[in-house]
């Protein structure tokens, strides 16, 4: 079976949508982490560094949250684009396009998370030590 470009990108988007839901999940889980490290209150000075990787998962969740997003209205676009003749070589273009830019930017969100979460992981790591 032949798969056509607009079923790749569909079935792109359904894999981006779900990676995102479970990176939102990890993320809040991580906050929740975080906010129980500040609650043993015997380090002085965690409060502070506890916030810096709070502002950092803040920012990511802003991110995938934009994501979604763009991962919803490529889907209208993608839906809109099958109901219009093959030949619509324009329409094509300006999915492709949108797209490959929806793939940067969702692999540059991935690797951002991927640092901010080991970060966080060795953080965590190093204040239970203490």
């Amino acid at each position: 079976m032949v798969t056509t470009i607009s079923e790749h990108f569909s079935n792109e988007l359904a894999e981006w949508s779900h990676s995102v839901n479970f990176h939102m999940t990890d993320t809040d889980r991580l906050e929740k982490k975080l906010t129980s490290v500040i609650r043993r209150d015997n380090i002085p000075g965690i409060a502070s560094q506890v916030e810096s990787h709070l502002h950092q998962l803040e920012k990511i969740s802003g991110i995938f949250q934009m994501l979604q997003y763009d991962i919803r209205d490529q889907e209208t676009l993608l839906l809109a684009y099958k109901h219009k003749q093959e030949d619509d070589k324009l329409n094509k273009a300006d999915v492709q396009q949108k797209q490959a830019i929806l793939r940067l930017n969702m692999q540059a969100a991935e690797k951002e998370f991927i640092d901010i979460k080991f970060g966080c992981y060795d953080f965590i790591a190093d204040s239970l030590k203490k």
